[in-house]
């Protein structure tokens, strides 16, 4: 019974131990609320909410990021690349990324540049940006890659 009671003592100190460590840590000067960090948040532009990961930490998109592929000397071999391209082949296991997508070429800087996309935007941009789209293996070409413009 002693042996009980001097347990359950011991039990209660070591408790009592932990919750004092727990109100000596206090408030963390720097997180704060989400909403206070909302509030700090900068909003450049309608539309670009910031992400919120956790509590602790707040993302807010700074740029945009363009990444293209060439350029090419001429809008055949830019097609040419995109139909063999990690995108559309790509090795097991980590590809193919977008069996589905479609090739498109662009005329760039300084040549023409590849592009593959499933999203139906894709046309209109790259109808916009004078580009092509690409056909492998075209029997009116004798079995050439080509690249028919965007109607």
């Amino acid at each position: 019974m002693l042996q009980r009671r001097v347990t359950v003592l011991a039990l209660l100190v070591g408790y009592a131990c932990l919750a004092k460590a727990e109100l000596l840590r206090g408030k963390p000067a720097v997180n704060g609320t989400v909403a206070d960090q909302l509030a700090k948040a900068p909003h450049s532009a309608p539309g670009r909410s910031p992400k919120l990961l956790n509590a602790s930490q707040l993302v807010v998109p700074h740029q945009l990021m363009d990444v293209s592929l060439g350029p090419f000397d001429t809008s055949s071999l830019a097609c040419g690349a995109c139909f063999k391209s990690f995108t559309k082949k790509g090795d097991s296991p980590a590809g193919p990324v977008a069996p589905l997508c479609l090739c498109y070429s662009m005329p760039g800087g300084k040549g023409h540049e590849m592009f593959c996309s499933t999203m139906k935007t894709a046309v209109t941009h790259v109808k916009n940006k004078k580009g092509c789209r690409c056909v492998e293996k075209d029997f009116e070409a004798m079995g050439a890659t080509t690249c028919k413009a965007i109607e």
